[in-house]
């Protein structure tokens, strides 16, 4: 037989090149050895004879159909000519899926721990970010500054905190309005006939000095026209008798309060106390009675009869109950 690889010439009986070791043949009496072993094996489990002829048997010669029914799947599915194939095949390699399981374990293991670190990393910015607002609230709540929406058509952009109403009566209107715009306070103003405060100059104020402001409120400002000549002559006294007279709270109340404190500055302007406040210097100036004599903080009280001592005393203490000192 001739080798169809190298040409070789090989015996007819053999199965393999000679020369190059190529198979020339297929050795089917091995093969049909095999299948007839295979067959005989299963003939002698199913409890027939060697010499049986496979194709005559009936379901008769089997006790019941069942086992009949076992030997015809079983043919089916029994290989004689490859009986190496009736035996349980090995599992495949599962290598693939181990490195699959592998790979998804470790990603669903890195997934948790970015979760996890994402969760506490927000969880200490939150509370950074609460210890300094807190802060900043604290350090707001304790400045001492004014607040107040202007009300001449600037409006204020800070932020919402308490401050402490400062005291611009009198100064003058365009002075006072200054120092309360750089404190972003709305001011609202109004004239007004006054006695101690010559034109011009701050009167009064609707928010007391010392007072709490926050943003939104407003004070008003009230700005001085000058005296009032029909009110008062340049003799005339306030409280024409305060020297000689015990005075009533009655005889006060409804006076505003630049009136109260002329009423009590006039007790001590008889007596020619100057004055450190310029419009109530002016104001006494302007009166024909008036002698300045004394400095101011040269005064001694004890210059005063009962009944001055009497109805300062009275004035006082209303000015206090009214807020007004």
């Amino acid at each position: 037989m001739k080798c169809p690889k190298c040409g070789y010439e090989n015996d007819d009986n053999a199965y393999f090149c000679e020369s190059c070791g190529n198979k020339l043949k297929e050795n089917t009496s091995v093969k049909n050895n095999q299948a007839d072993n295979a067959k005989f094996e299963l003939d002698k489990d199913l409890g027939f004879d060697s010499d049986m002829n496979y194709g005559t048997i009936n379901k008769s010669n089997l006790e019941d159909n069942s086992s009949f029914d076992y030997y015809d799947d079983f043919n089916k599915n029994v290989s004689y000519e490859n009986p190496q194939n009736n035996y349980p095949k090995p599992p495949k390699n599962n290598k693939n899926l181990l490195i699959t399981v592998i790979v998804v374990s470790a990603i669903a293991v890195i997934a948790i721990c970015v979760c996890v670190f994402l969760i506490f990393f927000n969880d200490k910015d939150s509370n950074s970010d609460t210890s300094a607002s807190e802060t900043v609230t604290s350090t707001v709540t304790e400045t001492t500054a004014i607040t107040t929406t202007t009300q001449t058509t600037e409006p204020t952009t800070e932020a919402t905190v308490s401050k402490i109403m400062p005291n611009v009566v009198g100064l003058k209107k365009q002075e006072a309005s200054g120092i309360l715009r750089k404190q972003n306070i709305s001011i609202r103003y109004e004239e007004e006939k006054n006695n101690i405060y010559s034109e011009g100059v701050v009167s009064s104020q609707s928010i007391p000095k010392g007072e709490t402001v926050r943003d939104g409120d407003t004070v008003t400002l009230y700005v001085s026209l000058g005296p009032d000549e029909d009110t008062y002559d340049n003799g005339d006294y306030i409280l024409p008798d305060s020297d000689i007279e015990y005075i009533s709270v009655s005889e006060i109340e409804g006076m505003s309060k630049e009136e109260l404190t002329l009423a009590l500055n006039e007790i001590y302007a008889r007596h020619g106390l100057m004055f450190n406040t310029t419009s109530i210097q002016q104001y006494f100036n302007s009166k024909d009675w008036y002698v300045p004599s004394i400095r101011p903080g040269h005064f001694n009280d004890s210059q005063f009869n009962d009944y001055e001592r009497h109805n300062v005393d009275t004035i006082v203490n209303y000015m206090k109950e009214k807020g007004y000192r």
